[in-house]
């Protein structure tokens, strides 16, 4: 993207979105009626900031803090994790999803069978 204001010849500002990448996966063994928390970790992404929400079977699902403090990685990018506490059911399916600048991603994850 190149900016220009007045009379710029050799001006240029770069600006780069790094996607996110993401991965939802149960904290211990899924075991149907037994309380457990799914992690929701999405790393690799720029600018930090994002919006992070999950959902039970479509339904937005009430989560206190869905996050916690945004960690800055080596190569510039940022991570951080969203927890959500669940009783899985057969059947159940939880979705976390992930907004970051214009673009959203989505990973669910099934309870056990």
């Amino acid at each position: 993207v190149n900016y220009c204001l007045s009379q710029c010849d050799n001006l240029k500002v770069s600006v780069v979105i790094y996607q996110p990448e993401m991965i939802v996966y149960p904290r211990d063994e899924l075991i149907e009626d037994e309380e457990n928390t799914l992690v929701c970790f999405i790393n690799k992404f720029y600018p930090p900031a994002l919006n992070i929400s999950w959902t039970k079977n479509n339904k937005e699902v009430a989560v206190e803090n869905p996050f916690f403090k945004i960690v800055s990685n080596s190569d510039g990018t940022f991570h951080v994790f969203s927890y959500l506490n669940f009783v899985p059911k057969q059947g159940d399916i939880y979705s976390c999803t992930v907004k970051h600048e214009n673009l959203r991603y989505e990973s669910n994850h099934a309870s056990k069978e």
